[in-house]
């Protein structure tokens, strides 16, 4: 089951209420809560830099230079598919679409009973330009078909809607909190050849953080790679990059989330981008998404730790919630073994010397 800010934050308040009853407003209490999330998430990625090492293919079409990917694009659904819808007729293009059943039936999808308003993530159609999120609009009935409805924040192409890279996460059903990932699409919403939607599900949800390395012509012989250091080199013709052109002003900020190709050695062809994830943190106390999958297994580390802040318990403390959060740490580092075919592979995209783990 996901686990949602409000739910963390009623645990910490339980932990907090029995040493002081604090009266702290809820909002402050996701700045806890987001504190403690980055501090066991660098504990985590601490012990393996692998976790949260995510990698995106996409491929840029008709010499796109100045193609943007936006590496933060987050989405939440109620559910998402697992099969094809039945039967159904798609009108309409991009906003306003609507795909509407030939027959009569309530709508179920991932064997969750629809309810007018859920979101949905279609994602498994025959034909795959109908693929999307949609908004239920009528549910169906014994003699009512059901109807859904493009929903308005996933009905155009741009950097901030539709895109390659593009994270929905369900909230309900066998695919509860396993992210769906966009990894296909053509770029014109609704196309039947630039349209086609292929989705994946990852079971680690992560968000982005920094970019760490770029690949043209993956699993070729013709790859190259790109390192995180040595962006700037590649966009001064220095060292090994002799590019078919110079952008001097243009820079891969590893910070940003924002993803800007420019293809010197290709007027188009495949890309790999490789990123660190990291844990979401939230901005209200009402924020519907989840907890990173990969965190859900250490909510009493989470929860303590933002207690701790709440009650001014420094970490140095010999405090009985600061001993826990040791032992908890501890449990974890002994419980831990790491594959060192992943430290390979972290170590060639980041350039380490010696393939050693850590950062660039």
């Amino acid at each position: 089951m996901s686990v949602a800010v409000a739910s963390l934050i009623d645990q910490a308040k339980l932990v907090s209420n029995n040493r002081r009853n604090l009266a702290i407003a809820d909002t402050d209490w996701v700045t806890f809560i987001n504190w403690a999330v980055e501090s066991w998430w660098k504990f985590r990625t601490a012990l393996d830099p692998y976790l949260y090492f995510q990698q995106l293919d996409f491929t840029l079409v008709g010499g796109a230079t100045g193609s943007q990917f936006n590496l933060d694009l987050t989405f939440t659904v109620r559910m998402a598919s697992v099969a094809a819808l039945p039967t159904s007729t798609a009108a309409g293009a991009g906003p306003g679409k609507t795909l509407t059943e030939n027959g009569n039936g309530a709508l179920v999808v991932d064997g969750v009973v629809a309810v007018i308003g859920d979101r949905i993530l279609i994602k498994n159609e025959v034909a795959p330009q109908n693929n999307g999120i949609y908004v239920a609009t009528a549910i169906g009935s014994a003699g009512a078909p059901f109807v859904l409805t493009r929903a308005t924040d996933f009905d155009q192409a741009n950097l901030n809607e539709v895109q390659v890279g593009a994270i929905v996460t369900p909230t309900a059903g066998t695919l509860a909190n396993d992210p769906c990932i966009l990894t296909a699409f053509g770029g014109t919403v609704d196309s039947a050849t630039q349209g086609l939607q292929t989705w994946i599900v990852n079971d680690v949800y992560t968000r982005f953080r920094s970019m760490h390395g770029l690949d043209l012509y993956p699993d070729t012989g013709q790859r190259l790679t790109i390192r995180g250091r040595n962006f700037q080199q590649r966009n001064d013709g220095v060292g090994f990059w002799v590019p078919s052109q110079y952008c001097p002003q243009r820079r891969y900020d590893i910070r940003s989330n924002i993803l800007t190709v420019t293809p010197y050695e290709a007027s188009s062809g495949p890309y790999r981008v490789y990123y660190r994830g990291a844990a979401y943190k939230w901005a209200t106390p009402t924020d519907t998404d989840p907890l990173d999958a990969v965190l859900e297994a250490d909510i009493e580390a989470i929860v303590l730790l933002a207690a701790c802040s709440a009650l001014n318990i420094e970490e140095t403390s010999n405090d009985p919630y600061i001993k826990r959060i040791n032992t908890l740490k501890a449990e974890v580092t002994n419980s831990y073994e790491r594959d060192d075919t992943q430290a390979a592979q972290l170590a060639d995209v980041e350039d380490l010397a010696g393939g050693g783990w850590g950062y660039p």
